[in-house]
């Protein structure tokens, strides 16, 4: 579990040191290309809220947005880490999960103090109960929307997306609500 975590933070570091130079400066501070890192909480929902609590993720994102374009490209790699619930006949193991999605981005306007969005697409989800189960890889669509707005100098976000992912039996949905910076 440390070791995803640790890549996950890696990976969000060197996204933040790449992006300063990287990025091509638009129009009135926009940019047609940005990097993203963020975090906050993961929401267990429907059946997945029987065996997990609350947890946390970490996002980094590459965003492509053209001035005056509604619509954008972002590419996350996102890493959650839940906790597992005691259901009575057993105790379910922390789950973490290691994703990948590639997500279209429909603004209403990429100029502005305020910026407000809806994302969605499609996704690649590692999933690791720990203890005697083994990893599986299955895909997964994510959906939801969030504000861009601007505080010190600092493109910022807070965003909630539903991910609902493709596993045996049902669908394992969570609810990542995030606060971020674009660089």
């Amino acid at each position: 579990m440390h070791r995803h975590v640790f890549a996950t933070a890696a990976l969000a570091l060197g996204v933040a040191l790449a992006a300063q130079p990287a990025a091509a400066q638009d129009v009135a501070g926009t940019r047609a290309v940005s990097f993203g890192i963020a975090g906050g909480a993961t929401l267990p929902v429907g059946d997945a809220s029987d065996f997990y609590d609350t947890g946390f993720n970490l996002m980094g994102s590459i965003n492509v947005q053209p001035a005056y374009m509604p619509v954008g490209a972002r590419f996350d790699v996102m890493y959650h880490s839940l906790g597992g619930k005691d259901v009575g006949i057993f105790e379910a193991e922390d789950l973490n999960i290691l994703a990948g999605n590639a997500n279209v981005v429909l603004t209403v306007s990429n100029t502005g103090t305020v910026r407000p969005y809806v994302l969605g697409g499609v996704g690649i989800y590692n999933l690791d109960a720990g203890g005697s189960s083994e990893s599986v890889t299955k895909f997964g669509l994510n959906g939801g929307g969030g504000i861009e707005f601007d505080v010190g100098g600092f493109n910022t976000f807070v965003e909630a997306r539903l991910h609902s992912i493709f596993t045996e039996d049902s669908k394992t949905n969570v609810v990542p609500v995030v606060f971020g910076i674009r660089f």
